[in-house]
């Protein structure tokens, strides 16, 4: 088998797991929330960040040790940050001070 091969079959797993992950794993997307074309792919988008964000909170070691320790589950964790985000008004300076500290992400591979 080609090299090239298994990378695309490679890719075709990952893309297929994390398409299958949306589709059934809670984050509603085959449900339409709207008839607007745009407002579907901005839905879409931010499903997109959505998902990203829970696999680095999954599969990274920032902070998962740290919410199980705290909260019991990554569960409890998303219902919690779902809850501040759709309830908190985001002071723009403070934000740009957070968003300018470097961090580092680091990937669980066993």
């Amino acid at each position: 088998m080609e090299v090239g091969n298994r990378g695309g079959r490679l890719r075709w797993k990952i893309e297929n797991e994390g398409f299958n992950a949306q589709k059934n794993g809670g984050y509603g997307l085959e449900h339409a929330f709207s008839l607007d074309t745009k407002a579907m792919k901005s839905f879409y988008v931010l499903l997109q960040i959505a998902y990203i964000f829970d696999q680095l909170m999954e599969k990274g070691n920032l902070l998962r040790g740290r919410i199980r320790e705290t909260m019991g589950s990554l569960k409890v964790f998303s219902q919690m940050l779902w809850a501040e985000l759709t309830h908190t008004v985001v002071d723009p300076g403070r934000l740009r001070a957070l968003l300018e500290r470097r961090i580092q992400i680091r990937f669980d591979t066993s």
